[in-house]
């Protein structure tokens, strides 16, 4: 596909129609290049984020698909988000850069991946983790790592909602909130170090 192009311009069309913010993934075609690329289309149907992931498993590496190579955060008019695609839920480093870097809400449109992995990055980094899944369930994770709504072929109405407070803190026994604990006990420089004895 092209981006803009026919498949896109459907999306547009419907975030404009609902007044919504959109998130959906295509495969784009930019020259001689084939991408997975994830895009998030305003409430007045124009694009506003295009991400191009960056991790590709066996089976799309072969099959002539390029990676992408940047990270980016994207400011909407409800939060400050960031796009991991399928497989790169898997990537804790990816999550926690984009939640360094104020990202509020991740969004991962998935074929298929890892709930726990989706559940972990949420609570790891404090931040919402948002799945649109076809061999995994759709979800919205709140940043305690607790699922607060789901949805999956032949369960619900295949709509997972939510009313989420950005401002609302999550915390716990003992450390009280476990990201910004954290975030705090973090060792950087440490950790490109190993030790060899």
């Amino acid at each position: 596909h092209t981006v803009p192009g026919p498949v896109f311009d459907r999306f547009a069309v419907a975030a404009k129609r609902h007044r919504t913010n959109l998130v959906f993934s295509l495969y784009e075609k930019k020259g001689s290049v084939r991408l997975v690329g994830s895009y998030i289309v305003d409430r007045k149907g124009k694009l506003i984020g295009r991400y191009y992931k960056t991790h590709c498993p066996v089976g799309e590496d072969t099959g002539g698909l390029s990676r992408g190579e940047e990270l980016p955060l994207f400011d909407t008019d409800f939060a400050r988000v960031a796009m991991q695609v399928c497989i790169e839920t898997a990537f804790p480093e990816m999550t926690r850069i984009y939640a360094a870097g104020g990202a509020e809400i991740i969004f991962m449109p998935s074929w298929g991946a890892n709930v726990i992995d989706v559940r972990a990055r949420a609570r790891e980094n404090g931040v919402y983790c948002v799945t649109a899944g076809f061999d995994v369930p759709s979800l919205i994770v709140a940043p305690d790592g607790e699922v607060i709504a789901s949805t999956w072929k032949d369960h619900g109405d295949g709509v997972a909602t939510a009313a989420i407070d950005l401002s609302k803190r999550f915390c716990g026994p003992y450390v009280g909130n476990f990201a910004e604990y954290v975030r705090r006990l973090r060792r950087p420089d440490l950790y490109g170090r190993l030790s060899q004895r």
